[in-house]
């Protein structure tokens, strides 16, 4: 067992992560219900404790799995999926604030940059223009759960850094800093995609959680697209729900 490749040993570790969550759904556990401890793990899959203590450390991370000191492995609570019912008429933390869910947004970087050639087609701005970039954590209950970054031309507002703290999403600089119509949603892509590992460290979760991507592209009548804005959020926790009139 000591001589196995570091690629066997992350196939052992991933194969005793799948089998505890079969293990979960297919005995029906509830919340509190023990599962196989490490010693028992470690003989079914001919494997070591570290080996058998890192999977259970992902479940951990994952909130799938809890543990006592010197009891063992519970299963944990399920958390409540937090259901984002798109609205084009909305930006994300307006939509995020009509909940009753207790919902924060924080500033984490602000930069004023050369847009990539992606976001200059996005926002239809030429070579030379300058965009503000706004990275922002979105927390629900406490809970880490979404990485937002905005890019918006720096022609639309100006001095930005000056207006985003408190911050209250960007619909609210728009409207009352810079006295801007509402913008509206015109587009939207949706990708499942793993995390970076700035993302994982931050969100406090493991490299091979999903991550759903939302990309959204926000204009002004007469203006033009005026954001362009991705959410990177936890895929065991953020729901993506779309109504059709």
């Amino acid at each position: 067992m000591n001589d196995l490749s570091s690629n066997q040993v992350e196939t052992k570790r991933r194969e005793i992560i799948s089998y505890i969550r079969k293990y979960i759904l297919e005995k029906n556990l509830s919340e509190n219900d023990r599962i196989p401890s490490e010693n028992r793990l470690a003989e079914m899959f001919s494997t070591n404790r570290n080996t058998v203590r890192s999977a259970l450390s992902t479940l951990k991370s994952q909130g799938i799995i809890y543990s006592c000191k010197g009891k063992g492995f519970f299963v944990s609570k399920r958390p409540n999926p937090l259901v984002y019912k798109h609205e084009n008429s909305l930006g994300f933390s307006e939509i995020l604030n009509k909940g009753t869910r207790n919902f924060t947004s924080s500033i984490l970087a602000v930069e004023l940059r050369t847009p990539s050639e992606k976001e200059m087609e996005i926002l239809q701005i030429g070579r030379g223009e300058q965009v503000y970039e706004l990275r922002q954590l979105r927390t629900i209950g406490g809970q880490k759960f979404a990485v937002c970054v905005s890019v918006i031309p720096h022609k639309f507002v100006p001095e930005l850094e000056k207006h985003v703290e408190p911050y209250h999403g960007t619909n609210n600089i728009f409207l009352n800093v810079y006295h801007l119509p509402h913008p509206i949603c015109t587009w939207v892509r949706l990708e499942a995609c793993l995390p970076t590992a700035s993302e994982a460290k931050l969100l406090e979760i493991p490299d091979n959680m999903p991550i759903l991507q939302q990309e959204n592209v926000f204009a002004i009548t007469d203006m033009g697209p005026i954001e362009y804005f991705i959410v990177r959020a936890r895929g065991d926790i953020f729901h993506f729900a779309m109504e059709f009139t």
